[in-house]
């Protein structure tokens, strides 16, 4: 399934530099950018040969890079867990209850799981609340559960959610390509899951979802929202969880073949694209 859902971290925080009216300071803006299965060396600035992705290189040049980093799990919920609790995930009772027979083995949730991120847990939105006024989104990939009002804007403390519970294979779909053919075969499809979900806030509004689309639209709603929170005269944290480059690789058609790696090369350009994009609305909102 996802052996390493999880191999690299990109963590941006914006300090916005805008003063009000008298000169009283502003707390920062908060951007997150989580890319889902990115390998360590899959950057050019990293030591990837042929993978271009000028946005992200240009952003590591001018900011700070990290080369030594710990995660908090090698897969998925419980590495997201520890990112917004900054916890062990075991401390915030992270783990799998499905009635799949392996659920003793599993530490990601699935469509069928029950478990996820529990009510008396603080998170990053809720502590950035108390500290400033905040309006925070979590756009993109979740998976930190979806029942029991486990999503975002429930146990998570988010105010805006746009994207997914868990990651983008886990649905009986009509469109995945070679890259997740055996898996939805085998597993997807026999154990009769819906399809790939795209939520807004509590509601499905679209399943299966269009998955060649979404990084794109992920994309505008990151821009749309630090916008009407600039309107707003508020502070933004936004976490924004790419579903690619985990499988099933689907980036936008316009965008196949710009990398001579393949599809992979395809989805991680897409990325670059869109953190471009971010980073020019930042720009326009007063972020340096």
């Amino acid at each position: 399934l996802m052996i390493r859902c999880l191999l690299f971290l990109l963590f941006l925080c914006f300090c916005v530099g805008l003063e009000q009216t008298g000169g009283e300071s502003l707390s920062p803006d908060f951007v997150i950018l989580l890319a889902d299965d990115l390998g360590y060396g899959d950057l050019p600035d990293w030591g990837h040969p042929t993978i271009e992705a000028p946005h992200l290189t240009r952003m590591g040049r001018e900011g700070l890079r990290f080369r030594q980093f710990y995660a908090g799990d090698s897969v998925c919920t419980p590495s997201r867990a520890a990112l917004l609790t900054s916890r062990f995930p075991i401390r915030s009772g992270i783990y799998s209850n499905s009635t799949w027979p392996r659920s003793s083995q599993l530490r990601v949730t699935f469509p069928i799981s029950t478990s996820g991120l529990g009510p008396d847990v603080l998170t990053l939105p809720e502590a950035l609340r108390e500290h400033g006024n905040y309006k925070s989104a979590l756009i993109g990939k979740w998976h930190l559960g979806h029942r029991n009002n486990s999503l975002p804007t429930q146990n998570g403390g988010f105010d805006y959610f746009y994207g997914s519970p868990f990651s983008n294979d886990m649905g009986c779909d009509t469109f995945q390509n070679h890259s997740a053919q055996l898996w939805n075969e085998t597993v997807a499809c026999k154990f009769e899951w819906p399809g790939f979900p795209l939520y807004r806030n509590t509601e499905i509004i679209e399943q299966p979802a269009h998955q060649p689309s979404l990084t794109s639209r992920y994309t505008r709603e990151t821009i749309e929202f630090l916008r009407a929170a600039k309107q707003q005269r508020r502070r933004a944290m936004v976490l924004l969880g790419y579903q690619h480059p985990h499988i099933p690789l689907n980036p936008h058609p316009s965008l196949l073949g710009k990398s001579l790696r393949g599809r992979y090369g395809d989805a991680v350009f897409e990325i670059d694209e869109s953190v471009g994009a971010i980073l020019n609305q930042l720009r326009r909102v007063g972020a340096r």
